[in-house]
């Protein structure tokens, strides 16, 4: 990624502001609640955590500790201005410092939008059930395939699915007071599929959530702006 499509300070400061309820990310992280069923009293990963909303998503939702991991500065720096029991942000290079079998789930929030090769891709889901235990569920959230070239409420990305290649670079332009950009990567719903399962992982659910309450939605009533994905860490 160009330093220019990077989260620079002021960029992941405006994102911080971005919430979950009424904003396009709502229908992916109500699945995800459903997906995990009852988490009080356990230990999740939270990879990508970026400014922190979804590990503190977790939390909410009765997790007992919760490890936000983000391989970018900018944005671990504002998920550590809120301090929370239970909560601990790391910045991370590549592997995850933590242990075999840590954690009794994972989940991940709109990171692998912006993992630039399947091999990176791929390596990220190998770490992921490296930590997680046996039998513990993965979640993950990213842009449904065929929700570019769309327009939704807080964000909309560039290009045409009839088009888009897997790996091809897409441009997602982060909505609100001050606008910002950020490079995105187009993959298909085969490759996440083909990367999680060379992972180890057993893929048991897939969903497209659109919206379905009221607001201020654009496309979110028609197209699903991001796919959920429920897989599962096989018992040894």
């Amino acid at each position: 990624m160009t330093d220019k499509y990077e989260y620079q300070p002021d960029n992941a400061e405006i994102y911080k502001e971005l919430g979950i309820e009424g904003t396009s990310y709502e229908m992916a992280f109500s699945e995800a609640e459903r997906m995990f069923g009852d988490i009080n009293g356990k230990n999740f990963l939270d990879f990508g955590s970026g400014t922190g909303r979804s590990t503190r998503f977790l939390k909410g939702l009765g997790a007992k500790k919760v490890l936000g991991v983000d391989h970018n500065q900018s944005m671990v720096a504002q998920a550590q201005t809120t301090v929370e029991e239970g909560v601990e942000y790391k910045l991370i290079a590549g592997q995850i410092p933590e242990a075999d079998n840590s954690f009794d789930g994972a989940f991940s929030s709109s990171a692998f939008v912006e993992i630039k090769t399947l091999d990176a891709l791929k390596s990220a889901l190998v770490e992921i059930a490296r930590v997680i235990k046996p039998n513990g569920i993965f979640v993950l959230t990213t842009a449904n395939p065929e929700s570019f070239g769309y327009e939704f409420k807080n964000y909309s990305r560039t290009g045409n699915p009839e088009n888009l290649k897997s790996g091809q670079i897409t441009y997602c332009t982060i909505k609100g007071n001050r606008p910002f950009i950020i490079e995105d990567v187009y993959w298909t719903q085969e490759d996440y599929v083909s990367a999680l399962e060379s992972a180890g992982f057993a893929i048991e659910e897939i969903t497209f959530p659109k919206a379905t309450t009221e607001g201020d939605w654009i496309n979110e009533t028609e197209v699903a702006p991001e796919m959920v994905i429920k897989a599962r860490k096989p018992q040894n």
